[in-house]
């Protein structure tokens, strides 16, 4: 009896460990019932949607709008709609020229009586939407549309002189209110697109005749020196004087190629350049972000020769991505 208790008890015991067993390989084993978090089975696993990068850009990008009967500002962002903040389509005097804004957005205008075909009186325009402007200069007359720096403390313009001494263009810089006038450089042939930097100590133009070379060059208010920055056999459209980098738009000077001009992006010494576009549409008025992270361009498809009056794309370019935000005649600025 004893010995078949013996063999009953080690049979009990080995039935109890093969069931300890089995319930650890049970209790182990995927439940298929169950979704498993840790899986690399995309169809599985859930991530969130990729958000644009573009969306994260900071900063309003001024604009202008034109038609037969106004010229109309508008501010957009990466994030935010059109909104229009500015139209001269009620006031006794019409926007005759506008290139350039503050840092805090004001746009520098010529404004004169529909009727008055040359000069007019210098304001800054608000473009917050609350219709304000502030007059500058009572009469003021240029070649161009002059440019304000980004501390609202000057402003640079070109004249030209047909007298035999000295004939040419000479480029103008001034205080907002007029006075301290500072001939910078002068050239026979032309000046044109004139842009100063974020310190508003340096301003950029173009100098020369752009025909068949154009030739950038920058001038520092502090030391009185001029300096070449880069010189294309290309024609350049655009140009804008950052903070760190300079932003440009270039491309063939035949009218047959002007929907192969693309923007281009150097450091402030006019070197390392690097192409930010390419497409078969005519780039032009590009400005750098206010983190110089970004690019914004008109682009638009021309039918021969450029037409400002023609609208274009705005279009937000950051590395590989892009993004249209408006739709407008050129742009102001980025700030």
């Amino acid at each position: 009896m004893k010995r078949s208790s013996n063999q009953t008890l080690f049979f009990t015991l080995i039935l109890a460990v093969f069931i300890i067993v089995i319930g650890f390989y049970a209790n182990s084993a995927p439940n298929n019932n169950q979704s498993n978090t840790s899986s690399s089975d995309p169809s599985i696993a859930s991530s969130p949607e990729t958000k644009s990068k573009i969306e994260d850009i900071r900063g309003n990008i001024i604009y202008v709008s034109k038609s037969s009967d106004e010229t109309a500002l508008y501010s957009v962002s990466a994030n935010t709609s059109a909104k229009k903040v500015f139209t001269d389509k009620d006031e006794n005097t019409k926007i005759k020229a506008i290139q350039g804004i503050t840092s805090s957005g004001k746009a520098l205008t010529v404004m004169a009586p529909q009727m008055q075909e040359f000069g007019g009186s210098l304001y800054l325009i608000y473009t917050d939407g609350s219709g304000k402007y502030d007059k500058l200069l009572d009469e003021f007359a240029s070649t161009q549309a002059p440019v304000i720096s980004p501390n609202a403390k000057k402003i640079a313009y070109i004249l030209f002189n047909n007298a035999e001494a000295d004939y040419g263009f000479s480029l103008y810089v001034m205080d907002s209110q007029g006075e301290n006038k500072q001939k910078i450089t002068s050239d026979s042939y032309g000046l044109k697109i004139l842009s100063f930097d974020a310190s508003s100590q340096k301003i950029t133009y173009l100098k020369g005749n752009n025909t068949k070379q154009s030739t950038a060059y920058f001038y520092d208010l502090k030391s009185n020196e001029e300096k070449e920055l880069f010189s294309f056999k290309e024609k350049i459209y655009s140009l804008d004087f950052a903070d760190n980098n300079l932003v440009l738009s270039k491309g063939p000077t035949d009218e047959n190629g002007i929907n192969n001009s693309e923007a281009y992006q150097t450091d402030k010494d006019g070197k390392n350049i690097k192409r930010l576009t390419a497409n078969d549409r005519h780039d032009d008025f590009c400005f750098l972000s206010p983190n110089e992270d970004a690019t914004a361009c008109l682009s638009i498809k021309y039918e021969g020769q450029i037409d400002l009056a023609k609208s274009g794309d705005i279009i937000i370019y950051l590395g590989d991505e892009n993004k249209k935000v408006a739709e407008g005649n050129y742009i102001l600025g980025w700030y």
